[in-house]
């Protein structure tokens, strides 16, 4: 799939979530509930943590949030985050010690060491997903981020679900 049909995909996706309406709800998109009953093994840091085809996409969204909510001074969980970034997203956010400090210094890093991280159903069509998550950071500010996935298909990683971008998701950023 070509870079414009993924972001004519992705906008396509982004309608429901800033609906009005408590439901979503649009044409043929399949709702997933988030699996709350994810194997413990999924979330430990990990250096055999690799994306796989047998993740879902909110699997692979709950093992970067988790990842980066236990990241520690060695960085351990901002690393697992890059490995599923996609090949695409790699281009565009450098290797690892760029992607460090965008995620340290920027509007990321509610992420890291966050208290609380609530999770809305993924929005899927074809090899593209969305899912918005609501981090309550530890300095008690809510900020909610926008993940958009789809499913590599090119080695090493065909059929995996890997994240193309996360984008801070203005409309419900306050703090409690």
């Amino acid at each position: 799939m070509n870079q414009t049909k993924k972001l004519l995909l992705y906008l396509t996706l982004m309608i429901p979530i800033h609906s009005s309406a408590g439901s979503i709800s649009h044409g043929s998109l399949n709702l997933t509930p988030l699996n709350e009953n994810l194997p413990s093994s999924a979330l430990e840091p990990s250096d055999s943590l690799q994306p796989s085809p047998k993740l879902q996409p909110h699997e692979v969204v709950k093992i970067q949030v988790e990842a980066l909510r236990e990241n520690g001074v060695l960085n351990r969980g901002i690393e697992i985050t890059y490995r599923f970034a996609s090949p695409d997203n790699r281009k565009s956010t450098g290797p690892l010690a760029r992607f460090t400090l965008m995620i340290k210094q920027g509007p990321y890093s509610t992420m890291l060491n966050h208290l609380r991280a609530d999770y809305d159903p993924v929005i899927s069509k074809a090899d593209v997903a969305i899912q918005r998550v609501t981090i309550l950071g530890a300095d008690k500010k809510l900020v909610s981020y926008i993940f958009m996935l789809s499913r590599q298909q090119a080695s090493p990683c065909k059929g995996c679900w890997m994240t193309d971008a996360v984008f801070l998701d203005r409309q419900n950023e306050e703090f409690i």
